[in-house]
């Protein structure tokens, strides 16, 4: 992931980060950006347990996703969640 983001600092590529864990996307998104500080549009969410239970949710994630149009989308909500949420959002796709 590290070395992805690299790549993306020097290519001028956006990133974003979806969480699971309270905290650990926006960790992961301080982290980088003090140590990438040509890394742009860094964003950051993190949803409340259970939120992959919940449809209305599930469609805020992915709209505020999808409006954002990240060049690289890191999924952290722990195995098999992240699998499962990644292959019901496969139409996020990159700019």
């Amino acid at each position: 992931m590290v070395r992805l983001c690299e790549t993306a600092a020097v290519l001028g590529k956006t990133v974003y980060f979806l969480g699971g864990s309270p905290g650990a996307a926006a960790c992961a998104a301080s982290r980088l950006s003090r140590e990438l500080p040509l890394l742009r549009s860094l964003a950051w969410i993190a949803r409340p347990n259970g939120f992959l239970d919940n449809p209305e949710e599930c469609i805020r994630v992915a709209s505020r996703i999808e409006s954002a149009r990240p060049d690289l989308l890191f999924v952290g909500l722990g195995a098999p969640k992240q699998e499962y949420w990644i292959e019901r959002h496969a139409y996020l796709r990159p700019k």
